[in-house]
């Protein structure tokens, strides 16, 4: 039954609009609408073939979604016979309805006041579902039997009007059920344009293309206005301080509307596509916006202070109340639509609460501009809110039709709001943006498409997509595209829309001849790809990881206040808190790989990543630095068993290994490991500096206990990293490989003591300057510190192979380059012989 009707007051016209919804990418467009531009005239499920054959994927269907329909198996047409007051409640009356002409009257007990005999209404019947999740059943309502349930449009779903019962045409058939005869009304067109294709999100847009198709042109609606005396310039005035974010606005001022209900057929329109009627000025700015595209906005004239527009960027932290009640903090790259002392509107987004169209509202400025699809899309974005404008403003309208749509809303207004329309426009702009043409070649079209088409039947394809053409020779066209086509900006563009107007579903089917060929990988791939197989081949995984980190990782691995790695850039809609920042380093991302493992009973991890950091350029407005960095974790939890793992102690040198197998890749005898001890996430004593002549490519060593324990790791690991772009700077050719000497090699060992800074490294370096051709190997296999030898001295014990490529090597000539050795060691790093 329906409850008596609450006294209603008129509020704010626009605060009448739902929440802004997450708008999709799609168009509903009653089918009888896009007629009206059409030259001709197709069924709608032909126009949606027509429509998907050319790459626009659209269908047909009834003006009420399907699964309404599904809900309405027990709603009839009915007739209303008898309305008698209820013996026991004032404000509700007892009705007789008819369900068919065969049936007889049923008992209804209704409370809307609209209804009258004779009137056609939808009954639901007992057994009935309504979308709400009403179930119809048969009641006593204050004493009386109520046999089912006559339905307003918001009841069925089909409507927001809730104030009495849907009254339906005369010439409704009774007793026929509501969906079959919904079903045989009005169709929908719903149609998916691409995100290039901006030009489709009206009516307009879509007829263009249909008709195109059909072989003809749309028809633009016929705009005549009549003028009063006085001239816009007299009464308003804009002033745009910013031509990158608003390259041109349009305004037209109109007086004395009688703010009220819209027609049916605009209601039905502006519903069928998504929004809701409001009120008739508001209505007509939408209505245009779905017919030509144009997101249009009305101001109350009479709030613009000073009578003035302006068009700016917001300041840092403004703030502004939108229509939506909310209070807005703004961001400087914000466009704002200003009057003469503040905010009014956020340009292409929302308008203001200050300024916003009201029941008493009699004079109206109606807002047309092109405004940057970049500046509409961050700033919808910052906001966090994304509105049929904006969606429109982002995928970029016609930028000469802003004019055009001022004066459509105008005659608009005028035709159902009583409106004088003031004499002329306010159109400012710096520069028009008119479109580029593009030189087209006719023989293009067989190398693409695989096949010929007449340059008669190109031209006329051009044609009646509203190009303009210009040959230039047997071959050669000219084509300027259409202002409200910004996606055609390149031959092959053009070629595309070749293919659309002849038919997808017209081109044969046929195997393209191709030849296949090699193409050659640079050397960063073929460097990339040989140490992937490298590491691997050690044992290692591979992982990839998010190009984030969070604002914590470098508190987490221990940076200096002065380490430009903390500079790390916000996101601006991060995807989580933890994936605040764009990357500095990867360890955090490895080392967050290491824990999950790790609390998966893997026991033993090697890990490895190839990826971009990206750092911040210390020269104001540069771009960010981005470097390619190779790292990787080494992780073994020691369990209890027979045979021994490998010691934490030795993940050291194993780390170390793998960075001497990398540098092995690169041929280059420059490259180097030294001590190191300035890297803060690394145990002071275990720490290695990698170094590529005198650049430092990276480092290694035992990762601090505190930075494992911040990523929840409790077993000892150890890291490498290393500039990737270094070792493809120092990477050099495989000289010619040498045949290997099938004559025995022979070793000596050697024992000395030195200070204890003396590193491997410098021995072998010593050792190599011998520069001799018999030194074969190198390899140290003890180092001993003991109360034997003196303080701050080691031993170190080496065995060197010596062998020729010609001959067996002597005793004797082993022995004497061997005491070479011992005189090159004294000399260099003072070596005393044990």
């Amino acid at each position: 039954c329906h409850a008596p009707l609450p006294n209603r007051t008129h509020p704010a016209l626009l605060r009448g609009r739902p929440p802004v919804p997450q708008t999709v990418l799609n168009m509903d467009i009653l089918y009888s609408w896009l007629l009206e531009y059409l030259p001709v005239k197709l069924s709608a499920a032909e126009a949606a073939e027509l429509l998907t054959n050319t790459g626009l994927e659209a269908s047909a269907r009834g003006a009420v979604k399907e699964d309404l329909l599904q809900q309405m198996d027990k709603v009839l047409i009915a007739r209303i016979e008898k309305i008698e007051k209820h013996p026991n409640a004032d404000k509700l009356t007892l009705c007789r309805v008819r369900p068919a002409q065969e049936t007889a009257p049923l008992a209804i007990v209704c409370g809307a006041p609209n209804i009258k005999e004779g009137d056609l209404v939808p009954l639901a019947l007992p057994g009935a579902m309504l979308p709400n999740g009403m179930a119809i059943k048969e009641s006593l309502i204050r004493g009386a039997l109520s046999q089912g349930m006559m339905c307003s449009q918001k009841e069925l779903g089909v409507g927001e009007d809730h104030s009495g019962i849907w009254i339906l045409p005369k010439d409704a058939p009774l007793g026929r059920p509501l969906k079959e005869w919904l079903l045989s009304q009005e169709l929908v067109i719903t149609v998916e344009p691409t995100p290039n294709r901006g030009d489709l999100f009206c009516v307009l847009g879509v007829a263009r293309e249909l008709a195109a198709a059909a072989g003809g042109k749309a028809r633009l609606p016929e705009i005549k206005l009549r003028e009063e005396p006085t001239v816009i310039e007299e009464k308003a005035e804009v002033v745009i301080e910013d031509h990158v974010g608003c390259p041109r606005y349009v305004a037209r001022l109109v007086e004395e509307v009688k703010i009220g209900p819209s027609p049916d057929w605009m209601k039905k329109r502006l519903e069928t596509s998504g929004i809701r009627a409001i009120a008739n000025v508001v209505d007509v700015t939408n209505y245009v916006m779905l017919e030509l595209g144009q997101p249009l906005h009305a101001f109350d004239y009479e709030l613009l202070r000073q009578h003035k527009i302006v068009v700016r960027r917001a300041k840092q932290g403004e703030k502004f109340v939108t229509l939506d009640g909310i209070e807005r903090v703004l961001a400087s790259e914000t466009l704002l639509i200003c009057d003469g002392q503040g905010p009014v509107a956020v340009a292409g987004i929302m308008g203001g609460a200050n300024s916003e169209v009201k029941e008493t509202t009699r004079n109206i400025l109606i807002e047309s501009a092109f405004f940057s699809p970049k500046v509409i899309r961050r700033g919808a974005a910052r906001l966090g809110m994304q509105t049929e404008a904006s969606k429109r403003f982002e995928h970029h309208i016609d930028p000469l039709a802003t004019a055009f749509a001022a004066d459509r809303a105008a005659q608009l207004m005028a035709e159902l709001a009583g409106a004088k329309v003031l004499k002329g426009r306010l159109d400012v702009y710096e520069k028009l943006l008119e479109p580029q043409a593009i030189s087209f070649r006719l023989n293009q079209v067989k190398r693409h498409l695989g096949f010929e088409v007449e340059k008669k039947t190109v031209v006329d394809f051009f044609n009646r997509l509203n190009m303009k053409t210009e040959e230039r020779g047997q071959e050669d066209i000219l084509v300027t595209p259409p202002p409200y086509r910004p996606d055609l900006s390149r031959e092959i563009d053009l070629i595309e829309e070749v293919a659309r107007l002849y038919g997808y579903e017209n081109i044969q089917a046929e195997l393209p001849e191709y030849q296949m060929q090699v193409l050659p990988r640079s050397r960063r791939e073929l460097l990339r790809k040989n140490l992937r197989l490298t590491l691997k081949a050690l044992g290692f995984s591979e992982v990839i990881n998010y190009n984030f980190q969070s604002s914590q990782d470098q508190d987490h691995l221990l940076l200096p206040d002065n380490d430009p790695r903390r500079q790390a850039v916000r996101i601006q809609n991060p995807v989580a808190e933890n994936f605040s920042h764009l990357r500095t380093f990867l360890l955090p991302g490895l080392l967050a790989n290491l824990a999950f493992n790790l609390a998966r009973q893997q026991s033993e991890i090697k890990i490895f990543e190839f990826n971009k950091i990206f750092l911040k350029n210390q020269q104001p407005g540069e771009p960010l630095l981005e470097k390619e960095m190779l790292a990787g974790i080494i992780a073994r939890e020691q369990r209890k068993t027979l045979w021994s793992q490998a010691c934490p102690e030795g993940g050291f040198y194993e780390v170390k290994s793998v960075a001497e197998t990398v540098f092995a890749e690169l041929y280059f005898p420059g490259a180097r490991i030294e001590q190191a001890s300035d890297v803060p996430y690394l145990l002071p004593g275990k720490t290695a500096k990698l170094m590529l002549g005198k650049e430092r490519a990276g480092q290694l060593g035992e990762l601090d206990p505190r930075v494992l324990k911040a990523y929840e790791v409790n077993i000892p690991a150890f890291a490498v990293e290393i500039d990737f772009e270094l070792l493809l700077k120092y990477q050099r050719k495989l000289a010619r490989a040498e045949i290997p000497s099938r004559f025995p090699a022979s070793y000596r060992d050697i024992s000395f003591i030195v200070d204890e800074q003396v590193t491997n490294q410098q021995v072998v370096i010593a050792i190599n300057q011998l520069k001799s051709e018999l030194i074969a190997g190198i390899e140290l296999f003890d180092i001993f510190r003991g109360a034997k030898l003196p303080a701050g001295r080691k031993s170190m014990a080496y065995r060197i192979w010596y062998q020729a490529a010609d001959r067996t090597l002597t005793d004797n000539e082993v022995s004497v380059l061997h005491a070479k050795v011992a005189v090159k060691l004294k000399e260099k790093l003072g070596a005393e012989l044990r």
